[in-house]
């Protein structure tokens, strides 16, 4: 299977109908794209403002499933955190996913094969 076809599929229809329009692995794959287009032209507060927590949750497992957990877990402190600390928090995950700390593109194919072919 050609999963940089199917990656570049799935990014297409989560622009086309929005994350509602995408179940499972989909959702997950379009969120970790997102959050990277958002860092690259706006910062990561644009997605959060964009999406709801419980696609910051989903966003949350998509980087545990693919090996990020510092990525994991700095939303997860941003979510609980005080208003007086989430812009150092925003400022660290912004860093984190721009230079993809815990993953790359291949840790997100490897995933996404592991999820449409299970062993």
């Amino acid at each position: 299977m050609d999963f940089d076809l199917l990656i570049n599929n799935i990014v297409d229809k989560g622009e086309s109908l929005g994350i509602d329009g995408m179940v499972g692995y989909e959702r997950i794959i379009f969120l970790i794209s997102e959050a990277e287009v958002y860092c690259d032209m706006e910062g990561i507060d644009s997605f959060i403002d964009n999406y709801n927590n419980e696609n910051l949750l989903e966003l949350v497992e998509g980087y545990k499933k693919i090996g990020a957990l510092e990525l994991s877990k700095g939303f997860i402190n941003l979510i609980n955190s005080q208003k007086e600390e989430k812009d150092a928090i925003l400022e660290q995950l912004n860093d984190m996913i721009t230079s993809r700390q815990g993953y790359n593109y291949d840790s997100i194919k490897e995933w996404l094969s592991s999820e449409i072919n299970p062993i």
